[in-house]
């Protein structure tokens, strides 16, 4: 049985680099982000599916966001990209999609370690099993005003956002990779109270991941 502790600071300066490391030592991954938003009581909902090759620096993406409807690619350093409902290479991906592009850049690694600046406490609830796998459930503490540099997003969060802190869980396997992260963000738009939630799973470290350029399509 794991006692829930708050890692004290020389603890938390070897988790998280450890944390980090873990990142640089994926070579495959699927990725599956789910959003929800309530916004003036209004619930929008959006879901996407990423297959990511980090050594050959591909990947394919598939789903829905901010009520389109997308796929996009990514190989041999050309993207590729269609929004469905108005059409092929019309992606001039907005605000709303910035969680996308941090995937699209490939860059998992350099989007962990944006949270040290912003990170304030990491504390250890417990060992469960989530999406089927045991992982060790962290409660993590972020400084909202440095949301921004979190989601690489140049926006003013600091305006937006009801708390001075938010939440995070993360879940970790054994190799302390990343099988579930989750988020509620509170924040006031148009003068509304609303509410945002994030939540990534993790799954299939390794596996193949085939990603090609989709036939007769031109590169964005």
């Amino acid at each position: 049985m794991t006692i829930p502790r708050i890692l004290e600071s020389a603890d938390l300066e070897q988790w998280f680099g450890d944390y980090v490391a873990a990142f640089g030592r994926i070579t495959t991954v699927r990725v599956v982000v789910n959003q929800d938003a309530i916004v003036r009581g209004l619930k929008t909902m959006g879901r996407v599916e990423v297959d990511i090759d980090l050594i050959g620096r591909a990947c394919s993406m598939k789903g829905s966001w901010a009520g389109r409807l997308i796929t996009c690619t990514v190989v041999d350093g050309a993207f590729y990209g269609e929004d469905i409902l108005a059409g092929q290479a019309d992606m001039s991906l907005n605000a709303n999609m910035n969680p996308l592009l941090d995937m699209m850049d490939l860059e998992l690694t350099a989007g962990v370690e944006r949270q040290s600046d912003i990170i304030r406490q990491v504390e250890l609830i417990g060992n469960e099993e989530v999406c089927g796998v045991q992982a060790d459930h962290y409660l993590m503490t972020f400084d909202a005003a440095g949301m921004g540099d979190f989601f690489d997003d140049k926006r003013s969060w600091a305006d937006a956002l009801l708390v001075d802190t938010v939440m995070a869980d993360v879940w970790l396997d054994d190799e302390m990779r990343t099988i579930r992260f989750g988020m509620v963000i509170p924040v006031e738009i148009a003068g509304t109270p609303d509410t945002l939630v994030l939540d990534i799973t993790y799954s299939d470290y390794g596996a193949p991941v085939v990603v090609e350029a989709p036939a007769g399509w031109s590169a964005v």
